[in-house]
């Protein structure tokens, strides 16, 4: 069966990768598009009591009235590992890999990935529920191949 970025999980038409410089920025540039099987990541607001978001109540026992709070962005990214999109799964899990020019031709590059990186980097993922309505998530990691 073939690969395709087709609708998938909970109605994701599009889905885009973007690797992050500073964990939850958004960055300028252009995102890769991404084969995906399934994809369950979206944003939450879970309604809680905040003593600094709320309003002061007159009940003794509870202060303030529920709030949204703030939002989170979580799921899970079901991705067909191909050969074109390999160098940046790896890289997500292992960190930025170390690159020279191949000995024996100068035309490609080795690219070695080593476990153990103390900081490993995120991503920023562009998904689109419906046309014209794009979400951007930030921070997100890769945490099994």
């Amino acid at each position: 069966m073939p690969t395709q970025s087709a609708p998938r999980g909970r109605g994701v038409s599009y889905l885009a990768l973007r690797h992050e410089t500073t964990f939850g920025q958004l960055d300028a540039g252009d995102a890769r598009a991404v084969r995906f099987y399934r994809n369950t990541a979206a944003e939450t607001e879970a309604i809680e009591s905040d003593e600094v978001l709320g309003t002061p109540q007159t009940n003794q026992r509870d202060q303030t009235e529920f709030q949204d709070g703030l939002p989170v962005t979580a799921g899970e990214l079901e991705i067909p590992i191909c050969a074109n999109e390999i160098g940046d799964h790896l890289t997500m899990l292992f960190g930025l890999p170390t690159t020279i020019a191949d000995p024996v031709d100068n035309a490609y590059y080795r690219h070695t990935w080593a476990s153990g990186a103390d900081i490993l980097p995120t991503a920023q993922l562009e998904q689109e529920r419906k046309p014209g309505d794009r979400q951007v998530g930030t921070g997100f990691a890769w945490n099994t191949l």
